[in-house]
């Protein structure tokens, strides 16, 4: 048999790596919007059909279709149903590192990499995500494993559902561009974007405009996603929670704990005890 449902042994297992981070997430609360600087797989495992919205779409998550999510690209899940929760393999994929790995990932580091958000989920499919489910479960990760399976999983989804001819992407308004650094040179406090728009010299009203149309989402759910991959980054160095939110500027640990929840599906804390430490 293809596929047999289990119920994973923990509430999340996750391994990171240069390739990004690969997860096992079982999940009964929402997501809030957001977006990722990576390439994104949703791919249910176990539980109960559940859907995803990607770019204001519906889409369904069941045992034979899963979510692909470019880079960049606004998405959030509400539970269709709480009866039990539904495990995920969740993978948060680095561009450039796919784009080493095989050249049929070239331009997935551009907006519309994937035509189609919902791709169907062969039996091959189904077998390679339980093989990088049991890695993910051992108490000692091979990470070059994962690593092979991660590539093998993606490549079957790349070789249906990406664009043929990637095209550019669009050229940054150097206002946004002064934007950007700006965000990521001070995102160790909430920013202010009516001071980002002033700084670029536009209204607040054109800089929310202007800047969805070059970067593909709005300002504050761009500026959400830096500040979340740098509390990744400080829980993966061992960091402990409320220090993490004393430096990104949260105003109370408590504060961070809902921000981080919303946004990856479990605490802080949980997360940071789920890092696998890879096999040496």
């Amino acid at each position: 048999m293809d596929y047999i449902p289990t119920v994973e042994k923990s509430g999340s297992k996750i391994l990171a790596g240069p390739f990004g981070r690969a997860a096992l997430l079982s999940l009964k609360a929402r997501l809030t919007a957001h977006a990722h600087a990576h390439c994104h797989l949703i791919m249910k495992l176990s539980g109960p059909d559940q859907e995803f919205v990607v770019d204001g779409r519906t889409l369904p998550l069941s045992n034979n279709r899963a979510v692909l999510v470019n880079m960049w690209q606004e998405h959030h899940y509400t539970p269709i149903n709480t009866d039990a929760p539904s495990t995920y393999l969740a993978l948060y994929l680095n561009p450039n590192w796919l784009r080493q790995r095989d050249e049929i990932f070239e331009g997935c580091n551009q907006p519309g990499y994937f035509t189609n958000s919902s791709a169907p989920v062969s039996p091959s499919i189904r077998r390679v995500a339980n093989e990088l489910r049991h890695v993910l479960n051992d108490s000692m990760p091979q990470s070059e494993t994962a690593s092979d399976l991660i590539v093998d999983i993606m490549k079957k989804f790349a070789c249906t559902e990406r664009r043929a001819n990637p095209g550019a992407l669009p050229v940054s308004d150097y206002r946004i561009r002064r934007a950007l650094d700006r965000m990521h040179e001070s995102y160790e406090a909430p920013y202010d974007f009516n001071a980002l728009a002033r700084y670029s010299g536009l209204s607040r009203s054109r800089f929310n405009v202007l800047f969805k149309e070059i970067v593909g989402v709005g300002p504050a759910i761009y500026g959400n996603a830096i500040r979340l991959e740098a509390a990744v980054s400080a829980l993966a160095s061992r960091s402990r929670a409320q220090d993490v939110a004393t430096d990104l500027g949260f105003s109370s640990p408590a504060n961070f704990n809902r921000f981080f929840q919303f946004h990856t599906g479990v605490p802080p804390a949980m997360f940071r005890k789920s890092l696998q430490k890879p096999a040496s």
